[in-house]
Formats: structure tokens, C-alpha cells, sequence
């Protein structure tokens, strides 16, 4: 072969790897001439040349290329690139419904966490998100493709608990229905065992306590929490929350 054709074949090699790194390593170039599109095409900041972009939920002004509106989004041209809307169902609980979700189509999308008592089910706990209302499963992030409705997937207690915590993803309370639990307080070694609501009245609460060490304390009574005081001799102090007033049963009025 000759030094010329030598030459040629060197040179065209060099073309090639120097194509494939650009497509590999493309970069978004700094002259960006779109400022609008048609209707039914949003602007792109890379173009159809880059398979890695990331569509942003936010506005561009001005972009490299105008690329096709996604199924299930709607594009009027301008500046927007499209973004899907995650909208949310209680699916039976009962509350304020979160605020729709914003996300990236076709990108991780995290979800409402369920972790305030702004909405909740009586005795069952959220354990996710699901395009089905009748899921047994669900999640707390997904990837959509086009604005979905989501249903609140509902896990029941397990029989004779309670939910102890405000929250939808609260856990349920190991104690059965009738009883209450130490929930620690200032205390928080204290390890939430349970003992017998004796009787619940129009204005108090009669406790009966087994714990022999002072202590402040948390009690959950079916759901409601209320403050109170442990002395040495596992009496309770009188405490007075709401419409109720907890007693020890050696206490009684």
C-alpha cells in the first residue's frame, strides 16, 4: 500500500473516531437560535442529536432544536418544555389532598410521602401510590410518560390495633383496641409496652399502670395522645387534655 493510501485510510479512522466521540460526548452548543415553536413541538436545549437529554420541567427561552410533542402532553409552540402532572386520589382516606406533583416525563418522579396528618385512613396506614384503586402495592416514586392520576394504596391494621401515629405512613399500634402504650416522652428508653384503659368515661380516662420507675410519658389512648406523669409506685398523675382527664384507677374522684 502506498504512503498516500496509507495516509488516506489514518485520516478517515481519525474521522471516524472523532464522529463517534462527538455523538458520545456531545455538548449542547452555546448558540442557541430557537425562541419558538410550532404548535404541537416545544423547544429542546440539545436536539434530536443528543439521546441522553433530560426534559426539564421548567421554561426555556430560547433552545437548539424543536422537537415533536410527547403522546399525552399537549405543546403550543412557545418557550415550555413539557412536563407531566401527577395528580392524587385518597382512594378512602379522608383529609386534604396533596398538591399535584410536577415532574420530568419518562424521569424518576418522587411522590407525596404521606408523612403529615393532613389526610389519613382510620386504621390502615399508606404504604404507597398506584395507578390502579384497587392495588394492593403501591410506591412512592414512579417514572410517567403523560399526566396520571395516582390512588392512595391503603394497608389495614392488623386486627384488635390501633393507629397510634398522625401520619398517613404512621405505623399501627402494637397494642390491641382497649389498652394504651407508653410512647417514651422525655424518657425515650421507655419501650412502649401497653397496659389496660379500665374504663373511659364522659370526662376521664381511668389507667392502671404496671411500671415501678418515675418517668414522664406518652400515652396513646385509640389514637389520641396525651401527656402524663409515672411515679415510682406506677401511678399516673392527673392530667387533663381536651374533654378528658386521666386518672390512675387508685385515683378515682
Amino acid at each position: 500500500m502506498s504512503k498516500f493510501l496509507r495516509y488516506l485510510v489514518c485520516l478517515l479512522m481519525l474521522v471516524m473516531v472523532g464522529n463517534a466521540m462527538a455523538v458520545t460526548y456531545y455538548n449542547c452548543p452555546a448558540y442557541k437560535k430557537y425562541t419558538s415553536c410550532a404548535a404541537g413541538k416545544y423547544i429542546d436545549d440539545c436536539g434530536s442529536t443528543y439521546d441522553g437529554r433530560t426534559l426539564a420541567s421548567t421554561a426555556l427561552t430560547v433552545g437548539n432544536a424543536c422537537l415533536k410533542c410527547p403522546s399525552g402532553l399537549t405543546c403550543a409552540g412557545g418557550t415550555k418544555c413539557p412536563a407531566v402532572t401527577i395528580t392524587y386520589n385518597l382512594n378512602g382516606g379522608e383529609g386534604t389532598t396533596p398538591a399535584s406533583t410536577t415532574c420530568a416525563q419518562n424521569k424518576s418522579c418522587t411522590l407525596n410521602a404521606g408523612n403529615s396528618a393532613y389526610f389519613n385512613r382510620d386504621g390502615y396506614r399508606l404504604i404507597g401510590w398506584s395507578t390502579n384503586d384497587e392495588a394492593t402495592s403501591g410506591g412512592f416514586s414512579g417514572t410517567y410518560s403523560r399526566n396520571t392520576t395516582l390512588y392512595a394504596v391503603w394497608e389495614p391494621c392488623p386486627d384488635n390495633t390501633y393507629k397510634r401515629d398522625g401520619t398517613a405512613v404512621g405505623s399501627c399500634s402494637s397494642c390491641p383496641r382497649g389498652y394504651y402504650t407508653f410512647g417514651g416522652g422525655k424518657n425515650a428508653d421507655d419501650p412502649g409496652d401497653c397496659g389496660r384503659i379500665l374504663h373511659i368515661g364522659d370526662k376521664r380516662i381511668l389507667l392502671r399502670s404496671t411500671r415501678g420507675t418515675s418517668r414522664t410519658l406518652n400515652v396513646f389512648v385509640d389514637g389520641r395522645e396525651f401527656y402524663g406523669n409515672l411515679d415510682t409506685n406506677g401511678n399516673i398523675g392527673t392530667v387533663h387534655i381536651g374533654d378528658y382527664t386521666l386518672y390512675n384507677d387508685n385515683e378515682v374522684p
